[in-house]
């Protein structure tokens, strides 16, 4: 009787053992598809546009592999990074796609993404960085053009010698352009390349009739140039003073009196968009120098 109990109890402790081990063994396979179910649930409704539903599958899937300690591979991230990019959800985008960075994930997709994300939140230095990744890695890049410009435009922000560089980077659309163009403009005035600057001046002038600091250079040119010559022909006719020398200070100053035109008419129409007081101190020395006297004086109280 008593073997009888133990065997009872042995056979019973067998079973239980069983049980157990088929209970474990089913979640286990139930976990497994499920998990296996949330990932390819996910990519199933991102291919059909679905990329709400698909974020958060996608969700599902790396919190059960966390829970479970399971390792997630750097392309699942990648993969789900994209998505929620596309669905707009930009935080958690940076979040995977960091993921998958930090596990050694460089694709270009990433820097695309990083770059347009970056520069909606205005953090430059990461935008930046982007950019460069791809323009170093990526010379194939379907948008390289756009980049180049936007390192540009970064670059006019925060370091000019690169920005002078990156000039010659630019396809011949965007070198045409206004904005462009007239940030090329300023970089060559500060450098103080005249010549260049001169064209360039005359460039914007013929796309943008108002360009205002391209009708400050060509006032500013010929005003100078106007009175620079005068004072040089003024000192060689005070050191002779002979009849010739006079005739020859006659034909210059009519050539003075040609370049003070033009910049008089650069600083009227300069006066007519805006009452600046240097632009009244200009207007009142080309008068006076024209000898009209009432004009000199008009612009002399503006000036003052």
């Amino acid at each position: 009787m008593f073997k009888t109990k133990i065997f009872l109890m042995k056979q019973i402790l067998i079973l239980l053992v069983i049980i157990i081990v088929t209970i474990i063994g089913c979640t286990t396979q139930k976990s497994a598809i499920t998990t296996v179910s949330h990932r390819q649930k996910a990519i199933d409704e991102a291919a059909a546009g679905n990329f709400q539903s698909a974020v958060q599958l996608w969700k599902n899937y790396f919190d059960q592999q966390n829970a479970g300690l399971k390792d997630i591979q750097v392309s699942d991230y990648a993969i789900a990074a994209d998505i929620a990019y596309k669905s707009g959800n930009d935080q958690l985008a940076v979040s995977w796609y960091d993921a998958a960075r930090i596990q050694g994930y460089t694709g270009e997709d990433m820097y695309q993404a990083f770059a347009v994300i970056f520069r909606k939140k205005q953090n430059l230095s990461r935008e930046l960085t982007a950019l460069e990744f791809i323009k170093a890695y990526f010379e194939q890049a379907q948008n390289i053009t756009n980049i180049q410009s936007r390192l540009f435009e970064i670059y006019m922000e925060i370091n000019r010698d690169k920005a002078f560089e990156q000039w010659n980077k630019l396809d011949n659309t965007t070198q045409k352009a206004e904005a462009f163009l007239n940030s090329y403009f300023i970089l060559n005035r500060e450098k103080d390349n005249k010549q260049l600057a001169d064209s360039l001046a005359d460039t914007l002038l013929l796309i943008n009739p108002d360009h205002r600091d391209a009708i400050e250079w060509n006032g500013e040119k010929y005003y100078w140039l106007a009175e620079n010559h005068y004072q040089r022909e003024m000192a060689k006719y005070n050191k002779l003073k002979t009849h010739v020398q006079y005739q020859l200070l006659l034909n210059e100053l009519k050539i003075v009196a040609e370049d003070f035109k033009r910049s008089r008419d650069y600083f009227e129409k300069l006066w007519a968009l805006e009452k600046l007081h240097r632009y009244a101190s200009y207007l009142a020395n080309i008068y006076a120098r024209l000898d009209n006297r009432e004009r000199a004086e008009y612009f002399k109280k503006f000036a003052e």
